[in-house]
Order: C-alpha cells, then structure tokens, then sequence
C-alpha cells in the first residue's frame, strides 16, 4: 500500500466518532475517579505509545472533578511494527518499585483490549509484584474470544469488527495516531 503524505486515504470507515470517543473517555474517567476516591493508594499505569491521548483525556477529565491522580507510563510492545500481535510482549517496567505496588490496588489503562496478550502479561506482572487488585479499563474492547482470559473492567466502547483500527492514539505502523476518531483502515 502507498502510503502518502495525509494517510486519511487509509480511512475505510469511521467506526466512533470524536464525540463517541469523548463520551467514552468521560465514562472512563467517571469510573477511575470513583476508585480513586473511595481506595487508598490506588496506583494508575498507562502504556505507551497508543494510549498516551487516551491517558491525558482521562487526567483532564479527573482534574476537572477535583481529582488530582499521576498516570504513571509502562512501556509495552507486541505489534513490532506489524498490524497483528506477536505472542512475545515486551514489558519494560524497570522504573517499577516492586514495593511501590505490594498491597495497592493497580489499575491498568490502555487504548484498546485485542488479543489481551500485552494485558494479560501485565496484569500477572503485577500480581507477581504483590497487588492487592488489578483493574483494567481501555478506552476500546474488541468483544471477541481470545486465547488468554481477560475482560476490561471498565470499556468506554466495545466493538466486534476485527479491522485493524486507528486514531486517537492508536496507530498504524506509526500513522494515524492524530486523528480525533477511530477508524476502520483498508
């Protein structure tokens, strides 16, 4: 595929719009300030890259609601520049405490649950590193059956279309993160 220089051209379909994407984030955050304030020490990791906008719509969101809460990142990987997952993940958590996890409640973010490899992985990372809970909430969750057992706790949108997606954050192979919707991509 020729990719040129504006890359909408990659665009099949608009599958949320900026404004569903908005309101999801407002569920989302709606959800996460509600574990915030009602449990102590709540630790709250993002993953980087792809969930970096999904991240800062959520702090805008809490600081607005007079919650002030740091989204620590964690560095994953499992698409290697792919549009299909790998079964290697990565997780570089070396700027993780493990005592700065041992008894918290942990909650992870991400801009999309898919296979649920990379989520899987972390979640027993951080179980290993002696969590008192782990919870996940994504921005997406694809409704599908996967190979590992995993759901999100909280999914500001859910889908069943199994196209490679884009847009707010999410990429393809390192385009389209910009857009203020997600897409469908040929």
């Amino acid at each position: 595929m020729d990719v040129k220089e504006n890359n909408e051209e990659l665009v099949r379909e608009v599958l949320f719009t900026e404004k569903q994407v908005n309101q999801a984030a407002d569920r989302c955050a709606e959800w996460l300030g509600g574990i915030i304030k009602t449990q102590r020490g709540v630790l709250v990791f993002y993953m980087l890259e792809g969930c970096r906008t999904f991240a800062q719509m959520l702090e805008k969101r809490l600081l607005r609601a007079g919650i002030e809460k740091e989204l620590i990142p964690i560095r994953t990987s499992s698409y290697q520049e792919t549009t299909q997952s790998s079964e290697v993940v990565n997780i570089e958590d070396d700027h993780i405490q493990k005592d700065q996890i041992k008894g918290k409640t942990v909650v992870l973010i991400d801009d999309i649950l898919d296979t649920g490899g990379t989520m899987s992985s972390l979640r027993k990372r951080m179980l290993e590193y002696g969590a008192a809970k782990v919870q996940i909430c994504v921005l997406i969750e694809r409704d599908i059956e996967r190979d590992v057992n995993i759901k999100a706790d909280m999914a500001g949108l859910k889908t069943q279309r199994k196209e490679y997606l884009a847009g707010v954050g999410l990429d393809y192979k390192g385009l389209l993160r910009e857009l203020p919707y997600i897409a469908a991509i040929e």
